[in-house]
């Protein structure tokens, strides 16, 4: 097949996007679309993550939202008129017009999650929209059975990608050594608690244990220098790490040197469903988790596998206090059977090129 991905974040920043992209460009010609910058996701810059068999467009994101948006709104249309055999589309508001003016082509939105805006009122706006747009795509894909629900769409439309994981290796040494790693945005959620819980513990324990925390990943502008300048005067600022973004192919090193995955997401409706990105791959990694008792984790985090908590920061510290009495009784390969089937390899594999080719057959050969 000839397939052509359209995506507004760069190739590499959004993970599913990027698997998609590895799987399936080994098997069809792959063509990606996405804005040229990080900057629209992110405060820091990155680079494009190359892909074998993968041919990567981008369009500029210089100018005002509404200029840009209009401008990637043309390219999307006049680039799903070529001979393509599909078109993969990633949810962004305003996706459904594509769709509207190619209504002979193949076309599949994939909605990712619903908003989390903290505002009640953007959510609401922008859970309706999610909601109108999906109703115009015949062929719908969506991360869980909760967000097909919230969309209106029947089992028939609308098929489950879920979420999904690399298996990375770390170190056994729960043991000697605590060492947490926290991958993922500091905008909204509530890291500072987190640096206050272990800070304290690492008052009450150090002599116990050897301790270190791992924060990956970037918020608001100046959010992570306060942070640190927290960290500094709670006096484990020699303990912690903040190196900002990382892009996905490097974070192998930071899961190299790190046992426990932190997992902390507000206890917010708005979260509660929402599939912890993480928190997989933390667990494919081997990895206890400490995480904060959503809907979500409930359904993954159990006493083999990892520590549940409420979002605050006495919770976060008995949590630790919890795992580190446990530590010895945690083993690696249970942790990850425990979420197997959430590897990537086998959801790409098994699950999501079989439906796009299913979906390009049913096209080419259509029922009379």
């Amino acid at each position: 097949m000839r397939i052509l991905i359209i995506c507004r974040w760069p190739l590499g920043y959004l993970t599913d996007a990027l698997k998609l992209c590895e799987y399936v460009g080994h098997k069809h010609e792959v063509t990606f679309l996405s804005f040229d910058s990080f900057k629209l996701v992110q405060k820091s810059t990155g680079p494009f993550v190359p892909v074998e068999g993968v041919h990567v467009d981008s369009v500029s994101a210089n100018g005002s939202p509404l200029r840009r948006g209009l401008r990637f709104m043309r390219r999307c249309i006049r680039e799903a008129h070529k001979e393509y055999d599909l078109v993969y589309i990633y949810y962004f508001p305003g996706c459904s017009v594509i769709r509207l003016l190619n209504p002979a082509k193949t076309i599949v939105v994939d909605f990712r999650s619903c908003s989390a805006a903290q505002s009640r009122l953007r959510r609401l706006i922008a859970n309706t929209l999610m909601k109108i747009e999906a109703s115009c795509f015949q062929r719908v894909i969506v991360i869980s059975e909760h967000l097909r629900e919230k969309l209106a769409l029947s089992s028939s439309r609308a098929h489950i990608v879920p979420l999904g994981a690399d298996r990375f290796d770390c170190p056994n040494t729960l043991r000697e050594s605590l060492h947490l790693l926290y991958i993922g945005t500091l905008s909204g959620r509530k890291i500072e608690e987190t640096i206050d819980a272990f800070s304290r513990f690492y008052r009450d324990f150090a002599n116990n244990l050897r301790l270190h925390y791992t924060i990956v990943g970037d918020g608001e502008p100046g959010q992570r220098a306060a942070l640190l300048e927290m960290a500094k005067k709670l006096g484990v600022l020699h303990v912690l790490e903040m190196p900002g973004y990382i892009p996905h192919d490097q974070l192998k090193d930071y899961f190299g040197r790190c046992n426990v995955g932190v997992s902390y997401v507000p206890i917010t409706s708005y979260y509660d469903q929402q599939p912890p990105t993480k928190t997989f791959e933390y667990l494919l990694a081997g990895m206890p988790v400490i995480a904060t008792e959503t809907s979500a984790n409930r359904r993954i985090i159990s006493d083999l596998n990892g520590v549940l908590v409420r979002d605050t920061p006495d919770a976060f510290y008995a949590g630790l206090c919890k795992l580190a009495q446990r530590r010895c009784c945690y083993d690696e390969a249970v942790i990850r059977k425990s979420v197997a089937d959430h590897a990537w390899e086998n959801i790409m594999v098994n699950n999501a090129i079989p439906h796009l080719e299913r979906i390009q057959r049913q096209t080419a050969c259509p029922r009379h």
